[in-house]
């Protein structure tokens, strides 16, 4: 979109006789809207950028409107542009968590193979940073899953899957091994964000190590989660606090033996290894309970069988 000029596209705004057919109409206005959303984002003149901004924004939601109202079904076309075009607005407010929530939904109804490779390998780089510096995102299990992530093997961004996963796992060695090799711009979102990503690897060893708790062993104590988290003892409390307050965790706080008794943990999408760790605790939980079965049918009396 660099090399397209607002003043170029202005012929272009009154777009009434491109099409008659609404969803066509739709399709245009969309496409649109994102072109003008991606030349807002290279324009300084506060003015311009936001006149642009507010065209767009009219496109984006006549789209919408067309698309809601028309008695046609909607195909998966008009539906994947309209979603990348609220993707790319989402750039412009700097808004990650949107952005990412919007390019999984045009993920779900684009073919990747009509996506050129380049084109392919920026999505990922972006879903995978606006995943990490998202404030709320703490479930990167569906986006590791989707093919679009295999684009960055072999790239000089493959780091970005590794990185990904040792968040998705709360493994804080894989995560300072990713970052200390890592050479990135002073300005790259990433660093900016350091922080955040510090408190997200925590609080992500914190759910990792619930999730390896049976769930009727639940009472987690402090130094359990300072040597899992690599905080200091007397910042634990507020790490799980913080878990609360972003719904990843529900439980009690004992201030007096220093100990958290969790008694849920947000769902999330499990890799292999997860899914093999559970499938143990399973089977450790099926044994105790045979030989709970087993215990009981021995103590039981004739007297109380009768």
């Amino acid at each position: 979109a660099s090399w397209i000029s607002y003043s170029a596209l202005i012929p272009l705004l009154d777009i009434s006789t491109i099409a008659t057919d609404g969803l066509a109409v739709s399709l245009v206005r969309s496409h649109l809207a994102r072109v003008l959303f991606e030349i807002s984002l290279e324009t300084t003149d506060k003015t311009q950028r936001s006149e642009i901004i507010k065209n767009a924004k009219e496109h984006l939601s006549f789209a919408n409107n067309l698309m809601e109202t028309s008695s046609d079904e909607v195909d998966n076309v008009c539906t994947a542009a309209y979603y990348r075009a609220c993707a790319t607005l989402a750039r412009v407010k700097d808004d990650p968590q949107e952005f990412f929530s919007m390019m999984l939904k045009f993920l779900a109804y684009t073919q990747l193979e009509k996506l050129h490779d380049n084109e392919k390998i920026q999505m990922a780089m972006e879903l995978g940073i606006s995943a990490l510096i998202g404030e709320t995102i703490y479930n990167f299990g569906e986006l590791l899953q989707h093919p679009l992530l295999g684009c960055l093997k072999g790239t000089a961004t493959e780091w970005l899957g590794a990185l990904m996963t040792a968040f998705s796992q709360g493994n804080i060695d894989q995560y300072v091994e990713v970052v200390s090799h890592l050479n990135l711009p002073p300005n790259h979102a990433l660093l900016i964000n350091k922080q955040l990503l510090d408190q997200k690897i925590a609080i992500l060893s914190l759910i990792e190590l619930v999730f390896s708790k049976p769930a009727d062993d639940r009472i987690i104590s402090f130094d359990m989660i300072s040597k899992a988290s690599r905080l200091p003892a007397e910042e634990v409390e507020l790490l799980v606090m913080k878990a609360q307050s972003l719904g990843l965790i529900r439980g009690v706080i004992d201030q007096v033996s220093r100990t958290v008794s969790v008694t849920w943990v947000q769902p999330r999408i499990l890799n292999l290894d997860q899914i093999s760790s559970m499938n143990q605790r399973l089977k450790i939980w099926i044994n105790n309970v045979k030989n709970s079965l087993l215990l009981m049918e021995n103590q039981t009396t004739p007297e109380l069988i009768e």
